[in-house]
């Protein structure tokens, strides 16, 4: 059986007895030569992902505005040309009533 603070190392190499020291500094004391490829196309690789994640999230929001936009112009265009006919026959109904006409005048309406 591993003693407590030995299996703690084990799991945790970056960890120096007692002080603790950040991935980074570490990362750079131990710097091997033969790992900074993979380091650069690692970051460059995330970069790529991240920049074509942004890029789809833009034009997704794009696409929902649009989207958005067009619902609204139908709305109102489907109000309008409600209203329109509506606004007509209500003119027609105030006129008869605000004038006397008699029923041959009110027929022609």
């Amino acid at each position: 059986m591993l003693h407590e603070e030995s299996a703690f190392t084990l799991l945790f190499p970056f960890v120096l007895r007692d002080h603790a020291v950040d991935m980074v500094g570490v990362m750079f004391i131990r710097f091997d030569p033969s790992k900074k490829n993979m380091i650069i196309g690692e970051g460059i690789f995330f970069l790529i992902i991240f920049l074509w994640g942004a890029w789809r999230l833009k034009r997704l929001v794009e696409r929902e505005q649009k989207l958005l936009q067009q619902q609204q112009n139908f709305l109102l265009a489907i109000t309008h040309e409600l209203k329109s006919p509506l606004a007509s026959v209500k003119l027609y109904i105030q006129t008869i009533l605000r004038r006397d006409l008699d029923k041959e005048q009110q027929q022609t309406f």
